[in-house]
């Protein structure tokens, strides 16, 4: 069975969240595998990974990982703003705090129902979260640059 835990070990935080991977011995697997035919092995292989797939790129899941996102931006943000970068990215920093907060609160409220969630998923919700996850990325990026070029600068001055 498949569980939510963080790195902390208390389970159902939001900081963090990962799947808890069940473990099953070799024998056990080269055993099954074995004792199909090769055709239906690859079918269950096959429906396996695509499951997996659908698991990793639930609207939720993608949910969570842009929440964790966004937090680790705001505390490099804030590591940035401390050493004295002052810089216009502070409007940008506002509004996808808006942004992201919006998309994670719809995507959560539509996850109650397996309905609301199959339509986000087939309407393209995943496509959406990845890519907000990117942009999240990408400011974390510029801000840790600019933050590295400052610290160059005032270290060859």
């Amino acid at each position: 069975m498949l569980s939510f835990r963080s790195q902390s070990g208390s389970p159902n935080t939001i900081d963090s969240l990962y799947y808890e991977m069940p473990v099953l011995p070799n024998e056990i697997v080269s055993d099954v595998a074995s004792k199909l035919p090769s055709k239906t092995l690859f079918v269950v292989l096959g429906a396996v990974l695509i499951i997996t797939a659908i698991g990793y790129m639930l609207p939720l899941q993608l949910a969570h990982v842009l929440a964790t996102a966004m937090i680790e931006t705001k505390k490099v943000y804030d590591a940035a703003h401390e050493m004295g970068l002052r810089s216009p990215a502070e409007a940008e920093m506002d509004a996808l705090k808006f942004r992201v907060s919006a998309i994670v609160q719809q995507t959560v409220r539509s996850s109650e129902s397996w309905r609301a969630t199959l339509y986000d998923f087939l309407r393209g919700r995943t496509f959406i979260l990845l890519y907000h996850i990117y942009e999240v990325k990408s400011v974390q990026r510029r801000i840790t640059i600019s933050g590295n070029s400052l610290g160059y600068v005032s270290r060859a001055i």
